[in-house]
């Protein structure tokens, strides 16, 4: 039994060929790290069940950054669910090196906290930043807020989200999709510098250095040897 290719058939056949190269551009990646001010989860029930598909989804690192005395979501870190804690200085900003800070230096460390010091602290120490606030998130997606403060509150979220925040959130649970829009976001604007005649380097350079194998977070050892997440409430070098 024999079949005779038409032009029809091989365009077809074509497309089938297509549709899963198509659906892997589409996957949108998980930061490989992720740090979260360690308020937001001892205060949230589902954080569990939220940093669990956080970790299915791809992220490397997960550890909480430890603000106040007392806050430090131990039992976390006890079950595996998290790699350790960091401290932070009196000036907010997480104290991070090992594997945090080689994903800061290809950029693929983000930082997640409620306050606005909190975001400009993990900024300043190279990490990309998602504020969670329900009515930060209502305004960046109806521009405008219905709360007392009115529509001035509004301009002032906004201002912040383009100061200081690569991304808002409105609900822990929401995290996963935000740090996913988070990530599509900070592609695109790769792909914009690469289309200019200079950042077209630099964000060569990062691909580069994210598709290499020695970068993948998992297999990275200390400078001195040592690389482990901290212990409960420790500094941590997660």
């Amino acid at each position: 039994f024999h079949v005779k290719p038409t032009p029809g058939m091989w365009t077809m056949l074509g497309f089938v060929g297509a549709v899963p190269a198509m659906l892997l551009g589409c996957v949108v990646p998980l930061p490989r790290a992720v740090s979260i001010a360690s308020n937001l989860l001892v205060s949230t029930p589902t954080a569990q069940s939220v940093l669990d598909d956080l970790r299915a989804g791809g992220v490397e690192l997960l550890a909480a950054v430890n603000y106040d005395p007392g806050e430090a979501p131990a039992a976390l870190v006890e079950s595996g669910t998290l790699d350790g804690i960091l401290e932070s200085t009196f000036t907010n900003e997480p104290i991070a090196s090992g594997k945090f800070a080689r994903a800061a230096a290809i950029e693929q460390w983000i930082h997640v906290c409620d306050t606005v010091p909190r975001l400009a602290g993990a900024r300043r120490v190279g990490a990309r930043t998602i504020w969670l606030n329900e009515q930060a998130a209502a305004d960046e997606n109806s521009k405008g807020m219905n709360g007392e403060a009115g529509e001035s509150s509004g301009y002032l979220a906004r201002g912040i989200i383009a100061d200081l925040a690569d991304g808002v959130c409105g609900r822990f649970a929401d995290l996963p999709s935000a740090l996913k829009q988070a990530q599509a976001d900070y592609q695109a604007s790769l792909e914009s510098d690469r289309a200019g005649r200079t950042g077209g380097e630099t964000a060569d350079a990062l691909d580069r250095l994210r598709s290499t194998g020695s970068y993948s977070l998992a297999n990275l050892a200390d400078d001195d040897g040592g690389d482990e997440a901290g212990a409960p409430g420790g500094a941590g070098d997660a």
